[in-house]
């Protein structure tokens, strides 16, 4: 069953600020969760009300994403569907959801540039011994001579 059929559209619209012009966010006033996301009814997303109100029943699988980025926006101006790995690309390009790598990871035990010294140094093979020098196991100075970890790290010749 359609979420928007448990919800009257007037209703629905009346807890919406369009703001000033009606290319901006259309803002939900109703229940917002912690996540930022407007709820209506019992469990029903604001956003998905609002794209089924206007454009009709949202394809098995598919989601509602927002183009503005902005959780509680309900115009469905912007507003379009795609699968999950759809939302995530979107999210991904848009810098939103990206993890710090690398040296900028609260956990990182290396620098940027101590995995360039090590990718430079492991051809010579003592893996173990750069690892003691760094500080890191055998099998992390493998993972970055081999370029599985820190992938983002080219490696520069020394020198250069």
């Amino acid at each position: 069953m359609p979420i928007s059929k448990n919800m009257e559209p007037n209703k629905f619209w009346e807890k919406v600020d369009k703001g000033e012009t009606g290319s901006d966010c259309w803002l939900w006033q109703g229940g917002i969760n912690q996540r930022g996301y407007g709820f209506c009814g019992r469990s029903e997303k604001a956003h998905r009300v609002a794209w089924e109100l206007t454009h009709g029943a949202i394809p098995k699988g598919l989601c509602v994403c927002h183009e503005c980025d902005v959780r509680n926006c309900v115009n469905p101006e912007h507003l379009f569907i795609g699968t999950h790995g759809d939302n995530n690309r979107d999210a991904r390009n848009k810098g939103r959801g990206v993890y710090p790598k690398g040296e900028h990871h609260g956990r990182s035990k290396l620098t940027n540039n101590q995995v360039i010294e090590i990718r430079n140094r492991a051809f010579r093979g003592n893996y173990s011994a750069l690892g003691r020098e760094f500080g890191v196991s055998y099998e992390q100075v493998r993972r970055i001579a081999f370029g599985s970890e820190w992938k983002h790290i080219a490696k520069v010749k020394e020198g250069k």
